[in-house]
């Protein structure tokens, strides 16, 4: 018994000894892993390497500038034109009694840059019956008129649209006149023209004309909205204008008029194909 007591208090003392060394161990291995003490030395050294190569590696991204948010109306509800808004318009373009005012609406926000043409149908069967209270209506009609940017020596806040022209036609008795055809295809172009290209005739119209909008009508198309031989100019300070119709819808006009065996002295055409990018002139493009 005494033997195996000896025996036990020894392997009890190697067994402790053991126990001893692999916490040691393992603190060692631990106090490796976790690298350098902080206050240390390498500690130190180590942070200072670190934040080298963050400063090498940071990007340094341009400054933004300030974000200005475009108006979105499609969601806004198309509305009455208030009674009050009329008089001034109905008096610059002579537009007569049976001009339909109640087919013109504008968005229900912003400050009406855009009357819209809405066809007697889709306003009485739907919009007049509460549509826009079930569903959203992003787009309908036709712009009938449009706010000017610029006003330059005009009155006249708004301007008529090329979109939907054929809808005001047959009410307009001022700022809308009769050309030839030849007179005619030399208002379809780009950039600023010159009266001194047009008949004696058709000049002794416009040189009195005061500056803004106005309609020219090819002879014998005055009542025919279905061809729309109508194209909106902007009268400029001194004597010359634009035209204020898309380049697409140019080519269009340019093409019906060769359907009616109309050949131009001048190709007009080359004018229109080459002249970039834009779309269409407004009033600021005029010069005196």
């Amino acid at each position: 018994e005494k033997d195996h007591d000896d025996i036990s208090e020894e392997e009890r003392d190697k067994s402790n000894t053991d126990g001893e060394g692999k916490d040691k161990n393992e603190s060692q291995i631990e106090s490796s892993n976790a690298g350098p003490s902080k206050g240390s030395e390498d500690y130190n050294n180590k942070r200072s390497d670190i934040g080298k190569n963050e400063g090498e590696s940071k990007i340094e991204r341009a400054p933004r500038g300030k974000h200005i948010k475009k108006t979105d109306l499609s969601n806004e509800n198309f509305v009455p034109i208030s009674d009050d808004f009329w008089p001034a318009i109905v008096e610059h373009f002579g537009l007569t009694p049976a001009f339909p005012k109640q087919q013109y609406m504008s968005r229900a926000r912003g400050e009406s840059k855009v009357l819209y043409f809405i066809s007697r149908s889709i306003k009485e069967n739907l919009i007049d019956r509460g549509i826009q209270d079930r569903i959203t209506v992003i787009n309908s009609g036709l712009k009938g008129f449009e706010r000017q940017n610029i006003l330059r020596d005009c009155d006249m806040s708004y301007r008529v649209a090329q979109e939907g022209i054929q809808f005001l036609i047959p009410y307009m008795t001022k700022r809308i006149f009769n050309a030839s055809i030849d007179d005619f295809h030399k208002c379809v172009r780009t950039g600023l023209i010159k009266f001194d290209g047009f008949s004696e005739s058709f000049r002794k119209v416009l040189e009195p004309l005061e500056p803004g909008s106005f309609v020219v009508v090819l002879e014998g198309y005055e009542k025919d909205i279905v061809k729309k031989m109508f194209v909106v100019m902007w009268r400029c300070r001194g004597v010359a204008m634009n035209c204020l119709v898309a380049k697409v819808e140019m080519e269009a006009i340019i093409a019906k008029l060769r359907a009616l065996g109309y050949v131009g002295k001048e190709s007009r055409e080359l004018d229109i194909l080459n002249s970039g990018d834009q779309d269409k002139h407004e009033e600021g493009e005029c010069m005196d």
